[in-house]
């Protein structure tokens, strides 16, 4: 089992469990799944994560980017952007706090796993053998 832990962010039950399914099925390991940005916040505060796929359309107060904003403010963990809506604001938004990757949904699994091996490779991490 590979020791880079990812958590997903997606407030879509059905997207996350296919992201999970598809991350799992490559020999990742996921940490988690969070459909809140404050839940996101917390777990990447309180647990060590590797990579974070964030969607940026959350449920709760906290959108995807403010989450992020916060995790960046507090540990070095690549993030990469998942949207259905990526228009130009949103994407400014997002650029700012330099992700890791930005995916449209729905994503591609191909350019799922090379943002993700992308990454982790980024950060030191490693893809799963």
């Amino acid at each position: 089992m590979s020791s880079d832990g990812i958590l997903i962010v997606e407030d879509e039950a059905i997207v996350a469990m296919c992201l999970e399914n598809e991350l799992r099925g490559q020999g990742f390991e996921v940490l988690g799944i969070a459909d809140r940005g404050e839940d996101a916040a917390r777990i990447c505060l309180e647990r060590s994560v590797d990579v974070v796929l964030m969607d940026i359309n959350l449920r709760g107060e906290m959108d995807g980017i403010q989450a992020a904003r916060i995790i960046a403010a507090h540990r070095s963990v690549p993030i990469i952007f998942l949207s259905a809506f990526a228009d130009e604001v949103t994407r400014s938004r997002a650029e700012e706090l330099q992700p890791a990757g930005f995916l449209s949904k729905p994503v591609d699994k191909k350019r799922l796993m090379r943002a993700v091996a992308e990454a982790l490779a980024a950060s030191g991490g490693s893809r799963p053998d």
